[in-house]
């Protein structure tokens, strides 16, 4: 699929987000696509490696967790939320994005699990 045109920035990353980022990927290729992180750091209940992306933050934005922000998205601190999880050798595990949708304004959810199931949802 190609890349769509006449989008903003968020819709644009999350559409690379959702089309280059695969579960498999590996650390210098996950960098290479999206850049630095956030947040990195090991996920305390099952010491897989967890690493949380903010896409366009306003200015000065600032979340802690490795959960998604679902108040700063709503209150539009930050464009979108990704949340990469690792395995033991340092490949994605699975995928978490969270993003406002710049047109509708809705909250929108996209999983990739470990089996390479894909999931979603629609927040009103």
């Amino acid at each position: 699929m190609d890349k769509p045109v006449n989008e903003d920035k968020i819709m644009n990353k999350v559409w690379e987000i959702q089309y280059r980022l695969h579960i498999g990927n590996d650390e210098q290729y996950v960098r290479k696509l999206l850049g630095s992180s956030a947040l990195e750091r090991t996920n305390d209940n099952h010491q897989q490696a967890v690493w949380r992306y903010d896409i366009e933050p306003i200015s000065g934005y600032q979340y802690e967790g490795l959960t998604i922000d679902s108040k700063g998205l709503e209150q539009g601190e930050v464009g979108a939320q990704l949340i990469v999880y690792w395995t033991e050798d340092g490949k994605v595990d699975a995928i978490e994005l969270w993003y406002k949708h710049t047109k509708s304004g809705k909250i929108v959810t996209h999983y990739v699990y470990p089996d390479g199931t894909i999931g979603g949802a629609t927040y009103e």
